[in-house]
């Protein structure tokens, strides 16, 4: 190898490393944007932290805790002026948060590990109040046949053109799961206005949007969906607890 060659080489290996780099920093852009994270912990005994803060003058704070699948997370928030929101994200690469630009949220987790909760506002100086709740275990259990409502306003579990689709409506937020080569591997996260659900569905290896349009009795659906690159189809369903149709 001449010397030519060999400045060439170093060159290639300088920009892939830089190109890198910049793929990692837009991977952690989001939270890398607010002040933190802060991890909470619960005191001894406890389920609830009480947290009281500020909005910094980056505009946004962060806050993380760990939880398990399964557990049941409840977070609100209190501000003495409007404008104070926050966001639910897991932990991950190309991730959608569960919750976004809420005052209060609840819903059950359907992975372990990292959740992070930014509280933001359109100016610095607002203070806020922020409980995040993680009901125990043994709680968990004895109410899980009313951690998801009967059918009747897109919350539920229906039988789908897809499978099974177990959906928890918060507000006119509706998140949830379905099973396509792993359990509960592929998610839906929508907005329902009025009898209509729209939002965006998404499994391991695609996504894309969907409508679903409730019936008037708000036992089943008739829905759509679309692929981001490819066609998509119909998605209907109904209420789970109806049987066969």
């Amino acid at each position: 190898m001449n010397i030519r060659q060999l400045i060439e080489r170093k060159t290639v290996k300088t920009i892939a490393a830089v190109f890198f780099l910049a793929l990692l920093l837009s991977a952690t852009d989001a939270r890398a944007q607010c002040d933190g994270p802060r991890r909470v912990a619960f005191q001894r005994g406890l389920t609830t932290a009480v947290l009281k803060g500020e909005i910094p003058t980056s505009k946004a704070i962060c806050y993380q805790l760990r939880a398990r699948a399964g557990q049941k997370m409840i977070v609100h928030l209190a501000a003495a002026t409007r404008g104070v929101v926050f966001t639910v994200v897991p932990d991950g690469y190309d991730v959608e948060p569960i919750a976004q630009d809420v005052t209060s949220w609840e819903g059950v987790l359907d992975a372990a590990g990292d959740y992070t909760i930014s509280v933001h506002a359109p100016r610095a100086g607002q203070l806020f109040t922020l409980e995040i709740s993680i009901p125990s275990t043994t709680g968990a259990k004895s109410s899980s046949q009313s951690t998801v409502a009967p059918c009747g306003d897109f919350s539920g579990v229906y039988l789908t053109d897809y499978g099974p689709l177990r959906l928890t409506r918060t507000g006119n937020q509706v998140r949830g799961s379905y099973s396509r080569g792993q359990p509960n591997d592929s998610t839906v996260n929508g907005t329902v206005r009025g009898n209509v659900l729209t939002g965006t569905w998404r499994e391991p290896d695609s996504k894309g949007p969907f409508t679903f349009t409730l019936d008037s009795g708000g036992r089943s659906f008739k829905g759509s969906f679309g692929v981001d690159g490819g066609d998509g189809g119909e998605w209907n369903g109904h209420c789970k607890e109806d049987g066969h149709r």
